[in-house]
């Protein structure tokens, strides 16, 4: 695991690819490229990011840190455990000022529902085992390191993921300031 945690540190690619996405969201046409020929994790992690370009000045982004977005290889087994084990999910929202300046808005408290609309329970990070919070800091120290002000304003909530299989039948929703961002699975990605 500590191999997979410098390599995603060294080469950055998913908070290259958030920052795309912020860019993404703030140029209108951007999002309609595709990728080419997409890996299976560029797969997962395309379909993991929702961009909600609200107005000219709000942006909200929402990421859910699928076990997929990471390599299938042995270095990353147990990154992939722990997030097939727990749900981590990132809120990014965003205001844009007239003059291109961007504000994060803190989110207090995050709510997350199977498709079957049972609850998730939220977890408190400070309970959890020290392989996940090792994980769950390396990722907010990356965002905040490689995204500055974006990655600062990243909010992340970890809960159960017990009840949803990202490669299974089903999905969940976050209920998120008046819109409900869903994710079906099997996601893009899966074998």
């Amino acid at each position: 695991m500590i191999r997979w945690l410098y390599a995603t540190l060294e080469n950055r690619s998913l908070a290259f690819t958030l920052a795309a996405a912020l860019l993404v969201a703030a140029v209108p046409g951007v999002a309609d490229a595709r990728p080419w020929k997409p890996t299976a994790e560029a797969l997962a992690l395309d379909y993991a990011q929702i961009i909600d370009q609200r107005s000219p000045n709000e942006m909200v982004l929402v990421m859910w840190l699928a076990p997929e977005i990471v390599a299938d290889d042995e270095e990353s087994d147990l990154a992939r455990q722990i997030l097939a084990d727990y749900l981590v999910v990132a809120v990014v929202h965003g205001d844009i000022s007239d003059l291109g300046q961007i504000t994060f808005r803190k989110v207090a408290s995050l709510d997350a529902r199977t498709f079957g609309n049972t609850s998730l329970a939220p977890l408190d990070t400070g309970g959890l085992p020290p392989a996940v919070t090792g994980v769950i800091s390396i990722m907010q120290g990356m965002f905040t390191q490689a995204l500055g002000a974006m990655g600062q304003g990243t909010n992340w909530f970890v809960f159960d993921g017990s009840p949803v299989t990202s490669c299974g039948t089903g999905g969940f929703s976050i209920p998120y300031a008046g819109e409900v961002y869903e994710y079906a699975t099997p996601i893009p990605g899966c074998p």
